[in-house]
C-alpha cells in the first residue's frame, strides 16, 4: 500500500471523494476603494467580504477633502486645511471652507472632474467643526454623479 491511497498514484485523490464543487466568486478588483474618513480607513462591506468600491474620481474627492494637506510626505499638497478653522459664526465659517474646498480640489475643478454645488461648515457637539462638501463628479452618467463628503475635525 502506498502513502497516496488505495488507488494507482494518479489515477484519484489520496482516498478521500472529490470535493464539492464551488460556486466561483465575483473577484473583480474595484475600480478605487472607499475611504472612510471617520473611521480612517477602507469599508469591508461583510457581506460580500469584498472592499467597498467607487469611482475614481469620488475617491480623489475624498482623499483630496479628508486628508489633512501636508499629512503625506510623498504628496505634500494632497488634503485639505479645513483643521485651520476657525470657531465662530456658520456663515463665516462656511465662508472659510468654500476656500479651503476649493483650494483642496482645485485640480479635480480644473481638469473637469468635479464641480463643488455646496459647502456647509459649522461648529458640532460632536466634534470641534464639522465640514459637509457636496459635489457633482462630472464623469459619470447624469443620474450618478452627485457625491458629498463629510468630515468631523
Amino acid at each position: 500500500m502506498s502513502g497516496a491511497g488505495s488507488g494507482v498514484a494518479g489515477a484519484g485523490l489520496a482516498g478521500k471523494s472529490a470535493p464539492a464543487s464551488l460556486a466561483p466568486r465575483d473577484v473583480r478588483p474595484p475600480r478605487a476603494l472607499y475611504f472612510d474618513g471617520a473611521s480612517r480607513d477602507m469599508l469591508l462591506v461583510t457581506a460580500t467580504g469584498l472592499y467597498r468600491s467607487l469611482h475614481p474620481v469620488d475617491q480623489k474627492m475624498a482623499m483630496a477633502l479628508v486628508l489633512r494637506r501636508g499629512s503625506i510626505p510623498v504628496a505634500p499638497d494632497l488634503g485639505s486645511t479645513f483643521h485651520e478653522i476657525g470657531i465662530g459664526e456658520e456663515e463665516a465659517m462656511t465662508a472659510d471652507a468654500i476656500q479651503r474646498a476649493s483650494q483642496a480640489a482645485a485640480l479635480l475643478i480644473q481638469v473637469g472632474d468635479v464641480r463643488i454645488t455646496s459647502v456647509r461648515c459649522f461648529s458640532s457637539r460632536v466634534s470641534r467643526v464639522r465640514v459637509e462638501v457636496d459635489y457633482l463628479n462630472l464623469r459619470l452618467a447624469e443620474e450618478e454623479r452627485a457625491g458629498s463628503v463629510a468630515l468631523d475635525i
